[in-house]
């Protein structure tokens, strides 16, 4: 025969002074406390307290599992919505929400969120390209490292309010460089020099020191002496804009090539007697020091003495002597042959017809060419 007893009437069980202690009027139960109902009212149902360290220990057989399970029910998931795992068999631990994992730590320290496994500090043997996972590796050769994949952008950072660094990038916490934001447009920033790299190779570089832009082969910021290209023959720059000069050939002060220009002048002579008005122009190229000009001149009205040639576009070097010489025939009348000389240091230069008689009529036509240098 049984026998049951109604303990409602009992006053609270307390099992060697405290040691357990259930609390009838409140339905909680204390280990190492005589009020476990003075707790935090949403999570008081069972309190262990003590003095000084405390714990709960869940021991299980080290081929088996031990868990905390969060239910909202007793029928299939509901028993486990939530619910803490570890694996003895295989060291890991797991978390769930939803009745879902959602979060591993595994043997080695790795954190993965999405992913049961980790490879290196990437996997994708749980579903191909697609899959969608974050981690951080611990241990093995990809220690330290934090790692996503997913379809669609894997990483955003949201800089809010005002403009500057989206990312610092630091070198045993000294800060070595930056990527951020002025408006809309991006910028990377360097501590000291900045380099593109490819293949292990160092590639295009920007060197704080002196602010050039140079192609570096390693580390050590050695240059390459001719071996590498700016562009290709099919993949080509378009204008470039400098302030100073560009070498050609070699590093010499005499390759360098400081000015290219194609314009035009106006050509205008003086003359030793007589009156006379024309038409007159001319163009010009200037490479360098080298200026070619061109010109064409016609007598409209009048006659007289021609002397000078004058408005070059540059004036000449001064060598001492003559600049440069040059050839003019005059076209429409004579045919006659004509010289020109530069003056040195000057922007003229002297006109002669070939037996030195430089007398000229109506429609007298001249048309030439001369090469000089400037300073």
């Amino acid at each position: 025969m049984s026998k049951t007893r109604d303990l409602a009437n009992l006053a609270d069980l307390n099992f060697d002074s405290g040691t357990m202690v259930v609390d009838k009027v409140n339905d909680k139960v204390g280990i190492g406390t005589t009020s476990p109902s003075s707790y935090n009212s949403i999570m008081n149902d069972l309190v262990v307290a003590g003095s000084s360290d405390s714990g709960i220990t869940i021991a299980s057989g080290t081929a088996n599992e031990g868990s905390i399970a969060f239910a909202d029910g007793t029928a299939g998931a509901d028993a486990y919505r939530g619910w803490i795992n570890y694996n003895h068999n295989s060291n890991f631990m797991r978390f769930f929400s939803n009745a879902t994992e959602r979060l591993r730590i595994d043997t080695s320290g790795n954190v993965l969120v999405g992913t049961t496994t980790a490879d290196g500090g990437y996997d994708e043997s749980d579903g191909g390209a697609t899959t969608t996972f974050i981690g951080a590796s611990i241990g093995g050769a990809a220690s330290g490292t934090a790692f996503v994949s997913r379809r669609a952008a894997p990483l955003q950072l949201n800089r809010q309010a005002n403009d500057g660094d989206i990312v610092e990038f630091r070198k045993d916490g000294t800060t070595v460089g930056s990527i951020g934001n002025t408006g809309g447009d991006l910028y990377v920033d360097s501590a000291d020099d900045l380099f593109l790299k490819a293949g292990g190779n160092f590639g295009l570089g920007v060197f704080q020191s002196g602010g050039s832009l140079q192609n570096v082969t390693a580390y050590t910021h050695l240059y390459p002496n001719g071996s590498l290209n700016l562009g290709a023959s099919s993949a080509q720059w378009n204008d470039l804009y400098l302030s100073g000069g560009v070498y050609l050939g070699g590093t010499g002060s005499a390759n360098k090539l400081d000015d290219y220009e194609i314009g035009t002048w106006n050509p205008s002579f003086i003359l030793s007697s007589g009156t006379a008005t024309g038409v007159a122009y001319g163009r010009y190229i200037k490479v360098g020091q080298l200026v070619y000009v061109t010109f064409y001149l016609q007598i409209t009205s009048g006659s007289g003495t021609i002397d000078y040639i004058t408005n070059l576009p540059f004036a000449s070097e001064n060598s001492g002597s003559w600049a440069a010489a040059g050839i003019v025939r005059e076209t429409a009348q004579t045919g006659y042959q004509w010289h020109t000389y530069v003056y040195p240091n000057q922007n003229y230069m002297l006109f002669r017809r070939y037996d030195n008689t430089n007398g000229f009529a109506v429609n007298y036509t001249w048309s030439g060419s001369v090469t000089y240098t400037t300073p």
